[in-house]
């Protein structure tokens, strides 16, 4: 599990790095995808902070 959880976390933090950069880019709703990127980050660094550490043994 703490593998799996490390490559979940990874993933969302380059998709919420990706959202952030694309958020220049796209025509309309950049501050909805801006934001969007800035709570992928969030929850990246949230799930092994809050929820891994009571899932592992």
């Amino acid at each position: 599990m703490n593998v799996l959880g490390f490559l979940v976390s990874i993933v969302l933090f380059f998709v919420g790095i990706f959202l952030l950069g694309q958020a220049f880019v796209v025509e309309a709703g950049q501050a909805y995808v801006f934001l969007g990127g800035v709570l992928v980050i969030s929850i990246a660094f949230a799930l092994p902070i809050h929820l891994y550490k009571r899932i592992a043994p």
